[in-house]
């Protein structure tokens, strides 16, 4: 009769306003306390738990109701009555041996295993749903509970307690909670299941502050070489977002963005390293920040000049020094900076061409003149280009160079300071949330 009144209450509150409802919440938390506490008859245990599928039901059908639709009292009984479930231990199951069957007591405790499972994970929910409404004790427990989960030896175990941290990892201090358990959650990306190694980066992601981020990134980096390609590029994500939002010094992020591109420059898209140069360049309600420019420019020299960098790496790197190689002279002459990114013009394409042409006119128009010949002379090699686009640039820029000194200053002065609208609306971010 209980379960049957869940199913057909739970249909209602799907197309109905769940406040409409909300006298029978009272009777609900106390039946739900009875049935946690064993009061049923003896027809209705599944292997020693009591009517596990109506507890799932009910714990299902109070998720439906906002948080003040519960009074005092409902509310505190519900806490111990959840208390109850998380406090509860589960039965251990023991590993099966390939090629040998189960035995009887074996097959018991593991369908047991199973509604107490099945029991707890829906509180966990609930719990999840209450936020703050919960007890400091419940959190607690929830915490421990979640924590042997990751901790065990079965897959799928381990899978709904990483799956169920990343959605709890918001409620007050479970995220420094959970960070007792980061070591275990980093060795569940050498999983060889993918889920669990993609739910595993979601918790990483969710834990990360300012007080852990350099050990959680460094381990990201890590192992961001030797991950499946399947994964490479929303953990390139995932780093990016980690490093510019909890880094102390945005040198430490200018870095971190590098080192992808040394480990994985296929999967370092566009909008990962145009936002390192967001945020290099600076946003119009912050001073001018020579120094991380002078550093960023300095960081694409020294990697342009590794042996057959990425083409992502030395789009980049141009347009860093192009825009910032002044900062560099006289400790790196502007010759020294021309010549290390030309060398790897021919072999570039032809958008990255394109920025590499406009570099080479902007570190002239820095204040480069001893680069002028061989700046004009590149230039001209293209006059007659193949690609349109190609040709087309540098047909501009040739007779931009030929123009006045202050109508080439003017045209190719430095970038103005982003808008703080694109500072508060980092594209990667919204990425992430839409994936």
């Amino acid at each position: 009769m209980l379960l049957s009144a869940c199913g057909l209450l739970t249909g209602i509150l799907e197309h109905e306003d769940p406040g409409e409802w909300s006298d029978v919440l009272s009777s609900a938390v106390q039946a739900l306390s009875s049935l946690v506490a064993g009061e049923c008859a003896a027809r209705h245990y599944y292997y020693h738990v009591p009517a596990p599928w109506t507890q799932v039901k009910m714990l299902r059908l109070l998720q439906f109701f906002n948080i003040g639709d519960f009074d005092d009292s409902t509310l505190n009984k519900l806490n111990d009555t959840l208390s109850r479930i998380v406090h509860r231990p589960a039965v251990q199951i023991p590993p099966a041996t390939v090629g040998k069957k189960r035995s009887k007591a074996d097959a018991e405790k593991l369908n047991r295993s199973n509604a107490e499972h099945a029991v707890l994970m829906e509180a966990l929910n609930l719990i999840i749903h209450l936020g703050e409404a919960c007890s400091e004790e419940i959190s607690k427990n929830a915490c421990a509970t979640l924590g042997s989960f990751v901790s065990s030896k079965e897959a799928n175990i381990r899978y709904l307690g990483i799956e169920t941290m990343s959605r709890m990892a918001n409620l007050p201090n479970m995220r420094e909670r959970f960070d007792s358990y980061r070591n275990v959650i980093l060795a569940q990306l050498m999983e060889p299941d993918t889920s669990v190694r993609r739910q595993a980066l979601n918790l990483l992601y969710a834990i990360c502050s300012p007080q852990n981020w350099q050990h959680i990134v460094d381990e990201l980096l890590e192992v961001l070489s030797t991950i499946d390609a399947s994964m490479q590029e929303e953990l390139v994500l995932k780093i990016a977002i980690l490093s510019e939002k909890d880094a102390p010094d945005l040198s430490w992020y200018v870095d971190v963005v590098f080192k992808m591109l040394e480990y994985a420059p296929a999967k370092v898209g566009e909008d990962v390293w145009f936002r390192l140069i967001q945020v290099v360049t600076g946003f119009d309600y912050e001073k001018s920040n020579d120094t991380l420019q002078k550093y960023a420019a300095g960081k694409a020299y020294d990697m342009i000049n590794t042996k057959f960098p990425h083409e992502t790496l030395i789009t980049l790197a141009a347009y860093l020094i192009g825009e910032f190689g002044h900062f560099l002279s006289p400790e790196i002459s502007y010759v020294s900076q021309f010549t290390a990114l030309n060398k790897h013009f021919g072999r570039v394409s032809s958008q990255c061409k394109g920025v590499m042409l406009i570099s080479y006119a902007k570190l002239l128009n820095g204040g480069g003149k001893e680069v002028k010949s061989m700046v004009k002379e590149v230039i001209n090699s293209q006059l007659d280009a193949m690609d349109c686009d190609v040709q087309q640039r540098a047909c501009e820029l040739s007779a931009l160079i030929d123009k006045d000194p202050e109508v080439l200053q003017n045209v190719l002065e430095m970038m103005p300071a982003f808008s703080e609208h694109i500072q508060e609306n980092n594209p990667l971010t919204r990425r992430c949330d839409n994936s």
